[in-house]
């Protein structure tokens, strides 16, 4: 679904219920009573704090989908990782309910072409549906920087 309309969702899903209930306050006189009361500087606040929460939705929904991707090395080299050990780190993310991605944080044994080996950490957001895949004495393809031996990211490249 393209933004644009998931933004309209979002803007129906607030301005329908809002508007009988502005409708109501309107007839009874209410909007009066709160314009004497407080002055219009109160709706102003109003429209601000549906803006504010408006936004906080925005760049959480977009932290998400930014923590989701999978990292990437420009200079990586290739090399072989294999699990030491697996547990959950203290992230999950949720897209629908259905979608649980949670952080895992892998120990690893790396060793590329040349023969050696070091040991590193990985914390990756993994689909619910993968973590049992990370036992120990795994092996997958990972790249790893070779200025910084501890960054090692999963090998996306195609083969």
């Amino acid at each position: 679904m393209k933004k644009k309309y998931i933004y309209l969702l979002i803007v129906l899903a607030i301005a329908i219920p809002l508007i009988p209930t502005a409708y109501s306050f309107w007839k009874s006189g209410a909007f009066d009573l709160v314009n004497q009361k407080f002055g219009p500087i109160f709706w102003v606040g109003v429209i601000v704090f549906i803006v504010f929460i408006l936004g906080i939705v925005f760049f959480a929904t977009k932290q998400a989908k930014k923590a989701l991707q999978p990292k990437t090395l420009a200079n990586g080299l290739p090399a072989t990782a294999t699990v030491i050990s697996s547990r959950q780190g203290n992230m999950k993310i949720s897209m629908g309910g259905v979608n649980q991605n949670y952080q895992l944080i892998i120990e690893v044994n790396v060793t590329n072409p040349q023969g050696e080996t070091w040991q590193t950490t990985m914390k990756e957001m993994i689909n619910i549906t993968q973590i049992g895949i990370f036992q120990p004495g795994v092996s997958f393809k990972v790249l790893y920087d070779p200025n910084d031996k501890s960054k090692v990211v999963f090998d996306q490249t195609k083969n």
